[in-house]
């Protein structure tokens, strides 16, 4: 591994490691996953945000033993495999637990697996069955006092993970399904386990279903449990010119999968109806298809029993049999509308008040067949208050120069006007003026994001391959004003400037994220591969905030970056020609 620091000064250092990777056939139906202290630094970069909202950042799976044979885990997100081997359970709470005089020296980012094992496959009578287990290791961070002493804080302990899952499929491509996660940790930290059972129904013709789920989660903690359940049901029309569907669900206040699964917000009920009408065989012979669709949903928190929202939207999509596609589509929000999850409060006693706003966007797509094919897509949201607005540019054209060389491109930007949010006040030295304990702070903001990423992909030969892509986030943030969150849901504009004690904005961002990930991969026998990565990277936030894209893209290379570069060998050995059968011997002699 090297690794570049600054403009000239480079350190370097040598790191090995070796894992086993097993795949076995239990018998034809069933099939057996291990993998033995992996290494997944050779897997592609997130693509990482600068994340201003209450929720968490979803990020899909790359690594390939979470990718490959997982179907039957995936219901109900219960099983979100990047919590397995990813940041520390306590990573946020080392700054809190220093002493004067203290600073962070080391904090790692994310846990070790140890090792992980799953288990799946269908029987004759379709019964699929799944079954996963892995160790993480333990965590802790380095923190050095004033003297030079050293303390560690444990930010992870030894954590088991475990999912069962039993899927029974049923007559007319039906199925009723049952999961259970479970979370156990070595110590006096808490531990989980997540019951859920699922199931779709249809009739003979294929025409109606029926579906729903149900879930239960526990936390269990030295001293008391968090219980928290949710359930839903749709019934609807699924074949045909019309097709209709319309659903309920409730997800607790307590209601918590998030230590296996992935939930991006609790504590909400939801009503919905959908419809739409489908030409498969349009009059027009130089049309494929057209499809015209219209939803609703009314939603409330659970606890309080409040209401917070109600959507109307509209879509249509035009084909024509050169594969040339068009949509439109339209969402309002006639109503108010209330967000009880910006300001941050865990009893949901404070909002924020949303004015009635419209959403309209479309998208262009060409015929993917062809050397040339692009994708666009335009959509503005307005608010009838405050000027606010939100307008989104995508571009995405792709190349394919020849069958060996291909080329694709993304470009998309976002700008964001006079949007209110949460500031965390706590980033701010000294006391507020006029500000109370208990009081809400807010900002108005203004965002401008652009992201461009270009991947390539070459096939020499049958058996070599390089691929590569670069990314590129920029993420500015202006606050206009600041001002405190009333009873009412609006914001009460302060003198406060959200400037420190040398003038300079406390809350403002100028972010940068650049990647960049090579493979070179050559498969020199059936099942064995080395692979050659190269991965770049640059996290950056400063002050610049006048520069415009160019000047930002300019001074980029100026900040601190990370190269690893990584060879990895694997070579596939097949049990059945180290030890075969006696069986086979025999026919052999």
């Amino acid at each position: 591994m090297i690794q570049k620091v600054l403009k000239k000064k480079i350190t370097s250092g040598n790191a090995y490691s070796a894992g086993l990777d097993l795949k076995y056939g239990l018998n034809d139906a069933f099939t057996l996953d291990m993998t033995l202290v992996p290494d997944f630094g050779q897997v592609i970069s997130d693509r990482q945000v600068l994340n201003l909202s209450p929720f968490e950042v979803f990020f899909e799976e790359n690594r390939q033993f979470f990718t490959e044979g997982t179907e039957l885990f995936n219901r109900g997100r219960l099983f979100y495999s990047r919590r397995i081997g990813g940041r520390p359970l306590h990573y946020f709470n080392v700054s809190s637990q220093l002493k004067d005089g203290e600073t962070i020296i080391e904090n790692p980012e994310v846990s070790q697996l140890f090792n992980a094992t799953k288990i799946s496959g269908r029987t004759s009578s379709g019964t699929g069955i799944g079954g996963f287990n892995a160790f993480v290791g333990e965590e802790n961070a380095l923190i050095r006092s004033k003297d030079g002493t050293e303390r560690l804080y444990k930010t992870n302990p030894l954590t088991n993970y475990n999912v069962l899952v039993v899927d029974q499929n049923l007559k007319n491509n039906s199925y009723v399904s049952l999961t259970n996660t479970n979370v156990y940790r070595l110590g006096q930290d808490y531990d989980a386990n997540v019951t859920g059972t699922f199931f779709n129904l249809k009739t003979r013709d294929q025409k109606y279903f029926i579906s729903g789920s149900g879930v239960l989660s526990r936390k269990y903690f030295s001293e008391y449990t968090d219980q928290g359940h949710t359930y839903n049901v749709s019934l609807g029309k699924i074949s045909g010119n019309w097709t209709y569907e319309g659903g309920h669900g409730v997800e607790s206040d307590k209601y918590d999968p998030n230590d296996m699964g992935f939930l991006f917000s609790p504590n909400e009920v939801f009503y919905y109806l959908q419809g739409a009408y489908t030409q498969y065989k349009p009059k027009n012979n130089k049309l494929q298809q057209v499809r015209f669709e219209g939803s609703s949903i009314y939603s409330r928190l659970y606890k309080p029993d409040v209401f917070t929202d109600f959507t109307l939207s509209f879509e249509n999509f035009v084909m024509w049999k050169s594969r040339f596609a068009v949509g439109f589509n339209a969402i309002l929000m006639p109503v108010e509308s209330f967000d009880y999850f910006e300001p941050r409060q865990t009893d949901f006693s404070r909002f924020i008040a949303r004015p009635v706003n419209y959403n309209i966007g479309g998208f262009v797509s060409s015929d993917y067949r062809r050397p040339f094919a692009y994708d666009i897509r335009l959509s503005y949201r307005h608010f009838d208050a405050n000027q606010r607005s939100t307008t989104n540019i995508v571009f995405n054209p792709r190349i394919r120069f020849n069958d060996k060389f291909s080329v694709f491109t993304a470009t998309s930007a976002s700008i964001i006007q006079s949007e209110p949010g949460y500031v965390n006040r706590n980033l701010v030295e000294g006391i507020i003026q006029g500000l109370e304990a208990s009081d809400i702070l807010f900002g108005n903001r203004d965002r401008l994001i652009i992201e461009n990423s270009i991947t390539a992909k070459y096939i020499f030969n049958a058996v070599m391959g390089i691929n590569i892509r670069a990314r590129h986030y920029w993420d500015k943030v202006r606050y206009q004003a600041f001002g405190l969150l009333d009873k009412n849901g609006n914001v009460a504009i302060t003198p406060f400037a959200g400037l420190n004690n040398e003038g300079s904005p406390i809350f403002d961002r100028n972010v940068n994220i650049f990647n960049i990930d090579l493979q070179y991969n050559w498969r020199f026998a059936p099942g064995s591969d080395i692979i050659f990565v190269w991965k770049n990277q640059i996290f950056n936030s400063d002050s610049k905030y006048e520069r415009d894209y160019l000047a930002n893209l300019g001074g980029l290379f100026d900040s601190v970056q990370s190269n690893n570069f990584s060879i990895r060998f694997i070579y596939f050995m097949d049990y059945l020609y180290l030890f075969p059968r006696k069986r086979q011997l025999k026919k052999v002699l």
